[in-house]
Parts: C-alpha cells; sequence; structure tokens
C-alpha cells in the first residue's frame, strides 16, 4: 500500500551488454528536415517575457551558477550558513551512522501516525486520515528512496553498506503496515462515512481508493498466517533481487584469440591487450564491444557475441527463483500472476492490454526495422569475397555494418563541424533554456539556489526552443543548425533497431511475469529463445542466455514497456498539441496552458486516461482499456517531430 512491493529500483552492476540493450537512446526533432532548412529557420528573441530586473538577474545567475567557477563560488561562500548539510540536506546523513538515527527518528514519526490513524473516531480525524496516512507513505519513501539512491551511487563503502541496512529495516516495517487490518480498517470506515466523504476533495478521494485497493492488493483480508507468508515472500523478492542485480555476470569472463585475427581492433587497445601474440578479451567490459564493432573477422564477433550473451548459471538461477516468488506472491494475494498484481492500478490495467499495445507498436516499426536490415545488409554484401559469405545479417554482423554506416557519416559530420556541438549545451545554459521555455509555456521560471523527462525530448531541439538556450558557452553564439542536424541523424540512425530491441524485452518480461513463472518446469532460456524466434528480425544464435543480464527485471518487473508506452504518448501530445499550428506551437502559451491544465496540474488526483482525453481532445480514450491501448501502440515512436 505505503509503497508498493514492485518498486524497489536498482542501480546497482549492469553488464555492458545490458547498458546497450536498455540504455534510452536520444531523440531528435525531425521538424528540421520536415520544414525549413537551418538556414531559412528563424530562430525566436530569447528574452523572457515580461521580467522585472531582478528575474532578469535571476536568469542570468542561472547560468553562471554552472557555467562560471568564480562566480559558482561567490554565490557558494554567501550560500553556506551553519554546520555543513548532510546527503541532500539531510542533518543524520553527515556520517555513515547516521542512517541508524535516521531510520530510528522515522521509524517512531510513523509509529505516531499509525497509533493516530488507529485511534481515530471523531469525524475531523476521519477527514484528515487521507493527508495522515500521505504522511506516512512519504515519511517512508524518504528513507527507502533515499537509501536505494545512496547504495548504488555514493563512492564511500561505508555509507553504502549502512544505506543498505537503513533500506532493508525499513522496506520490512513497511511490508508489515501494508498487511495491517487497522489501517485498513478506519480507511474504509472515513470512506464510508457520507460526512467524511463529501468534505474529502477529489484527490483525496482518489488516493483513499487507491489505498484501499492497495491493502486488499496485499492481502488484508486474509488469515494472519497468510498475511505473514506475503511479508516474508516480499522480503525474499527484495533479497534475491538485490542478488541477481549485483551478482550479475557472463558464464565465459575471457576470451582469448591470436593477435592476428583481431584486424580493425584499435591498435592501442588491441597493444594493452595482446601477451606474446595473444589477445585476452573481458568479457564483462568494453574490450568485448569493441571487438562486436570493429573486427573484420567474423568468426572473432560470432564467438565473442555468444559469450557476452550467455549469463552464468547462478545468475539464471537467481532471477528464475524471483520469479517463482512472485508468482507466489501474486497467487497468495488471490491474483492470476504478477503481472495482473502489478498492472491492476496502472493505466495498462491488465497484462492483456499491454501485449495489444506491443504487438501494435511491433507491427508499426516492422517495416522500418526491415528497411534498416536492407542497408545492413548491402554494407555486408561489400564483404562477399569472404569465405562462407551468408546470405543474411547474422546477430554478430549488427553492431559491426551498423558501425561502419555510421563511421561514414561521421567522417561527413567532422569536415563540416570544427567546434563541438557540446560547447552549446552547458549545463547553465541547458538550464537557463529549461527556466526560458517553462516561462513561455506556464508562466514559471527558476531561480538559482543551493540546493521532466520524456516529452521535453521533444522540446530540446525543436528550431524554436533552441533560440532560447543553444548558445556558446564561451562566445554565446548561436548553434550551428545545419551542424546540429548532422549529429542529431547519426545518433538516431538505428533506432529503429534499437526500438525493436526494447520491443522484445517488454514483450520478455512480460512472458516472465505470465503463468509460465509458476510452472515446476519453467525455463528461463527456452522462454528467451521462443520470445526472440517469434518476433527477433535478427536471429538469436542457440545456446545464448541474455536474460541473465536483464537487471530490469528487478525494478521494473512487468512495467518494463512503460517507458515505450510514455514514448508513444509524448510524441502523440507533442504532435497534435505543440505542434498542430506549426513550429511556432512549442512556444505557445495557450499550448502550455492547455498541458498544465489537463496533465501537470493533477499529479495523482485524475485517471491518467482522463488527463491524455483532455490533453488530446478525444473523448474516446477516456475510458482507457485494451482498444486504447492498442491505439497509442498504433500512433507508434517515430522521429521526434513527426
Amino acid at each position: 500500500m505505503l509503497k508498493r512491493l514492485a518498486r524497489t529500483r536498482q542501480s546497482s552492476w549492469i553488464c555492458q551488454r545490458c547498458l546497450q540493450q536498455s540504455q534510452r537512446p536520444r531523440r531528435f526533432n525531425s521538424t528540421f528536415a520536415a520544414t525549413a532548412t537551418a538556414r531559412d529557420t528563424v530562430l525566436p528573441n530569447n528574452a523572457l517575457y515580461g521580467l522585472s530586473t531582478s528575474g532578469k538577474t535571476d536568469d542570468d545567475a542561472l547560468r553562471k551558477v554552472f557555467d562560471n567557477a568564480s562566480f559558482w563560488d561567490d554565490f557558494k561562500r554567501a550560500s553556506q550558513k551553519g554546520r555543513p548539510a548532510g546527503i541532500i540536506g539531510n542533518k543524520h546523513l553527515t556520517h555513515p551512522e547516521g542512517f541508524v538515527d535516521f531510520v530510528t527518528v522515522t521509524i517512531k514519526r510513523c509509529n505516531a501516525v499509525v497509533q493516530k490513524v488507529s485511534a481515530a473516531q471523531s469525524i475531523d480525524d476521519f477527514k484528515n486520515m487521507v493527508k495522515d496516512l500521505d504522511k506516512l507513505s512519504d515519511l517512508l519513501c524518504r528513507v527507502i528512496d533515499l537509501a536505494d539512491f545512496v547504495r548504488g551511487t555514493h563512492p564511500d563503502r561505508k555509507f553504502q553498506i549502512m544505506a543498505v541496512k537503513a533500506y532493508h529495516t525499513v522496506f520490512q516495517y513497511m511490508n508489515e503496515l501494508n498487511t495491517t487490518p487497522v489501517l485498513h480498517d478506519q480507511l474504509k470506515k472515513a470512506s464510508e462515512t457520507p460526512e467524511v466523504y463529501e468534505a474529502w476533495s477529489e484527490e483525496e478521494r482518489i488516493v483513499a481508493r487507491i489505498l484501499i485497493e492497495d491493502f486488499s492488493r496485499f492481502g488484508i483480508g486474509l488469515d494472519d498466517k497468510t498475511r505473514q507468508r506475503l511479508v516474508d515472500l516480499s522480503g525474499e523478492i527484495a533479497e534475491v533481487g538485490n542478488q541477481f542485480v549485483e551478482g550479475m555476470a557472463p558464464e565465459i569472463l575471457e576470451l582469448k584469440f591470436k593477435s592476428t585475427k583481431l584486424k580493425g581492433l584499435d591498435p592501442k587497445l588491441a597493444k594493452a591487450l595482446t601477451r606474446w601474440g595473444e589477445t585476452t578479451i573481458s568479457t564483462m567490459h568494453h574490450e568485448s564491444q569493441a571487438v562486436l564493432r570493429f573486427v573484420e573477422n567474423p568468426e572473432v564477433r560470432r564467438e565473442t557475441y555468444q559469450a557476452v550473451r550467455t549469463a552464468s548459471k547462478p545468475s539464471i538461477a537467481r532471477l528464475e527463483k524471483m520469479l517463482k516468488l512472485r508468482a507466489e506472491l501474486a497467487q497468495t494475494s488471490g491474483y492470476e500472476t504478477f503481472a495482473h498484481m502489478t498492472l491492476e492500478n496502472k493505466m495498462a490495467r491488465t497484462p492483456e492490454a499491454v501485449n495489444t499495445f506491443l504487438k501494435a507498436l511491433y507491427e508499426d516499426s516492422r517495416p522500418a526495422v526491415l528497411a534498416d536490415l536492407n542497408e545492413l545488409m548491402e554494407l555486408k554484401k561489400g564483404d562477399a569475397h569472404q569465405s562462407n559469405f551468408p546470405d543474411r545479417i547474422n546477430a554478430w554482423d549488427k553492431f559491426y555494418y551498423t558501425q561502419k554506416m555510421l563511421a561514414t557519416m561521421e567522417g561527413h559530420y567532422k569536415q563540416r563541424t570544427p567546434d563541438s556541438l557540446s560547447a552549446y549545451f552547458s549545463v547553465g545554459t541547458v538550464l537557463q533554456g529549461i527556466s526560458r521555455l517553462f516561462d513561455r509555456l506556464y508562466g514559471v521560471r527558476f531561480v538559482p539556489k543551493e540546493t521532466q523527462p520524456v516529452l521535453m525530448e521533444h522540446f530540446a531541439f525543436c528550431p524554436h526552443v533552441l533560440g532560447l538556450y543553444a548558445r556558446h558557452w564561451e562566445t554565446d553564439a548561436p548553434v550551428p543548425t545545419a551542424a546540429l542536424e548532422s549529429r542529431l541523424a547519426i545518433d538516431n540512425r538505428n533506432q529503429y533497431a534499437e526500438l525493436e530491441s526494447q520491443i522484445l524485452l517488454c514483450m520478455l518480461d512480460q512472458v516472465y511475469h505470465s503463468p509460465i513463472a509458476a510452472d515446476p518446469n519453467f525455463n528461463s532460456t527456452k522462454v528467451y529463445h521462443d520470445v526472440y524466434s517469434k518476433y527477433a528480425s535478427v536471429p538469436e544464435p542457440a545456446g545464448t542466455a541474455w536474460q541473465g543480464f536483464f537487471g530490469h527485471l528487478f525494478g521494473y518487473g512487468a512495467t518494463y514497456y512503460s517507458y515505450l508506452f510514455d514514448r508513444a504518448l509524448a510524441a502523440k501530445i507533442w504532435k497534435d498539441v505543440f505542434q498542430h499550428n506549426g513550429q511556432q506551437g512549442s512556444l505557445d502559451r495557450e499550448n502550455g496552458e492547455l498541458y498544465k491544465n489537463e496533465v501537470l496540474k493533477w499529479g495523482g488526483g485524475r485517471d491518467g486516461w482522463q488527463c491524455l482525453a483532455g490533453v488530446l481532445k478525444d473523448e474516446k480514450l477516456a475510458q482507457g482499456g485494451e482498444e486504447a491501448m492498442q491505439e497509442v501502440g498504433k500512433w507508434g515512436i517515430k522521429e521526434v517531430g513527426r
């Protein structure tokens, strides 16, 4: 209830191959090519609307705080007061043992809230109950989310260890609260009291309904023994999931080849890896990726691909144990599968709807994927002199011929672009640009103090928005748009292959959280090959077992599809809301107000489908369901701006 069991997102080690598979590709606005050329594009005035002198000072300071070292030193000196703050300003976390105090104080405050809710009798007590439970959730999340972040990012091992202990302590406490009948009973009583329910805002009513549903989802109506089993299962899942993510490794740790077989590999890298004519390639590090991208010998690439795509047996065993525990958790809670349990309160609602979305998206992207493969095939035909030349692109060919194609594009780009584009996108100029964009759209801006997601990718490279922020950090010259077009074309050249890769992973995630996982003979490797054999454009070689590197199965179990879903929604909103009247719509306050009023302002207080129907002015979407999910899949995920 208070923090869903499936929401434990990890940031531990993930193999290089997994990072490549799951990396979210950069998007760009293809309206560059579709409308005006770079030389014809008229960029808007970059000044903020109607700001006072102090507002313009803040706008200037926002950029200098990040881009000017001396300005930052002065700003920081003026901002520092009293004792040094702990991590993200948490007074307890000035040292590793501070996590103990943080947890102790948090649980004490949580217990006080639980006692208040349990003892509620008056109408006023019941009116405040949703806010009290929201406070309880917030207290728990402050520890769990921060501990999760620290354990995966802090350079000090002592901080990591204490963060892990804090995480597990509060996570276990949270699971016990999720199965505490008195919290459910009191909230249900409050929601069934007319005087209380009518006094609640719409947002409070929605939160109350969600909390009651979540209590039921986690077995609140079951007997004590069964509820305790649910608590134990969720703890086991967290433990095994962490072991899976942290222990991911390939079956073969290194490969050895005669140095003469590695033609194409960077000479400096090859020399560093070679001893007595033999080159050692680690399957856990970047050199294996370099082999796949640059080595001419197809047999070397094939052997390397096979090794980096095959996880160790212990990795597979931990994954399968986690999936089986999730299946048991769902069945014990009264659900058919973990996917049904997890998706019930999401926009998708059912795994059937997710699969409908993914298949529609797969069909939409299929022609572009095959067209890209045909281009790679043409490149491969240039190597036809090689013996045993197969008339197809193999899995170990994709990276090699993609790299060849990109190298040609890179060569043309470097000839035309003497300065690095990164010089026009310093942290200061980007944040200043976001502030200016929000000022245009919503009437809000950033103010520098010492202390937006997928849709923003569409704004980032729209020509009209570029005029607000893309300027050289030193000379303040505007970004050369033609060079930017070339760079973005390179970055997005392989986008459809990446999209198919993501769709396959989403499909695999859904199958792994289907009834198959509860089968005593469940074999994750067989399932992996079944999915890829049915849908992959390039066959996956027999013997691989890449699923053991799919670390996101822990943190995003049954919900890995959501990023593709978000991208499809963002592309549609961009096209129909911010570009319906041309590129100037990206800075139109009327469009910004529509998005703000229909989507942003609601937080969790409105059904997502109603938000979508409102912003797109399409009431057919308001009820959601499988047909709506299929419709979103048909929208596809094109190049940004199309």
